[in-house]
């Protein structure tokens, strides 16, 4: 479709924050702090539909030191309430960036644009199937899968899920 690969593929771990009593996940909002090919500390509002594609408001900032950025979440009163890592490749196409994110529970495409027009031009240009798309996060679609499937961890890990970490 013509997309230029800036970045390539690197390994990613993500850890989100609550309160003891959740209340970051009933305003459904996310604070987050990710190791990858640098450290990011992100604040997500809640999400809202805008023509079917979810739009958040997003703060996110450069952190020098992971083990230093979690030991000040919690010292806040922030505790970890999930785990989860994967592999993105991050792909530029136009105004587009089409992130291929190989995860413990499938692979996924996510993309990211100015507007909802530009998201939906992104897929069709890479043939996806706009009727199809899923607009589920990452925790919430293995949290489902967690309930079904009967798992006890709590955290979507490539070792938890007995699948290679590198595949």
């Amino acid at each position: 479709a013509g997309a230029r690969l800036p970045r390539a593929r690197l390994h990613e771990t993500n850890l989100r924050f609550d309160t003891p009593g959740g209340d970051l996940g009933q305003a459904r909002q996310a604070l987050r702090l990710r190791r990858g090919d640098d450290i990011r500390l992100t604040f997500k509002g809640a999400a809202r539909s805008r023509n079917g594609v979810p739009e958040r408001e997003e703060i996110e900032l450069a952190v020098g030191d992971f083990e230093n950025g979690r030991a000040l979440l919690e010292a806040l009163g922030y505790r970890v309430q999930a785990v989860y890592e994967k592999y993105r490749t991050a792909y530029r196409l136009g105004k587009a960036e089409a992130l291929l994110d190989e995860t413990p529970i499938g692979n996924f495409i996510e993309i990211e644009a100015p507007s909802a027009a530009e998201v939906e031009a992104a897929a069709r240009a890479l043939g996806l199937d706009w009727e199809t798309r899923i607009t589920d996060g990452y925790l919430n679609i293995f949290e489902t899968l967690r309930r079904e499937k009967g798992w006890e961890f709590g955290d979507m890990t490539f070792a938890n899920l007995n699948r290679p970490a590198d595949s």
